[in-house]
């Protein structure tokens, strides 16, 4: 991979119990659910100037601070995690109505240095990050035991007034971490 190293933060965001949904419904009809969803969580990615690095299957992996940099990037994610879910919100209840189950999603966040730049190979390559703060990330979103709910690591943004206000940090251990990390609930 030819890239750069760069300070970025990583978003994860997963339905919550897709796969028991998914078998219940017909493809046609989850795959117009799904899209419903995505455009639900892709908008705040964009309005706060992320970047959708891919959609996989049932989630997204977005990250703020490549191509474009901003000072603050990480803060850019909280929000973008906070939109998502009350914009999600009149769309859970509707899916709750018409098909008497929960449709929750789960976002996972982390800062930290990654290698920014094309990978791939034999005339297909996509523009990403790579780096253990993406491993993180991902770990973050699949340890959130409520669904509808997001956990950021990020160093320093218990400092922001704006993002962490009502919320208490503590330590976690999530799988794959060697110690655990600060966090918000």
């Amino acid at each position: 991979m030819q890239g750069e190293r760069r300070l970025v933060t990583v978003l994860f965001c997963d339905v919550a119990g897709s796969t028991a949904m998914a078998e219940r419904m017909d493809p046609e009809e989850w795959a117009e659910v799904m899209n419903e969803a995505f455009g639900l969580i892709i908008a705040p990615v964009n309005r706060y100037g992320g970047t959708v690095a891919r959609l996989l299957g049932d989630a997204l992996m977005a990250y703020f601070g490549a191509p474009v940099a901003h000072e603050d990037d990480p803060e850019r994610a909280v929000l973008t995690a906070l939109s998502m879910l009350e914009e999600f919100a009149p769309f859970r209840e509707r899916f709750r109505s018409d098909y008497g189950t929960d449709f929750d999603i789960r976002i996972g966040i982390n800062t930290g240095r990654v290698v920014v730049g094309g990978v791939g190979g034999s005339g297909t390559e996509e523009y990403t990050v790579m780096g253990d703060a993406v491993n993180v990330a991902a770990r973050m979103e699949t340890s959130r035991m409520r669904s509808s709910t997001f956990q950021p690591s990020i160093p320093g943004i218990a400092m922001s007034s704006t993002t962490s206000e009502g919320r208490q940090w503590k330590k976690v251990r999530t799988a794959s971490l060697p110690s655990p990390t600060e966090v918000t609930s």
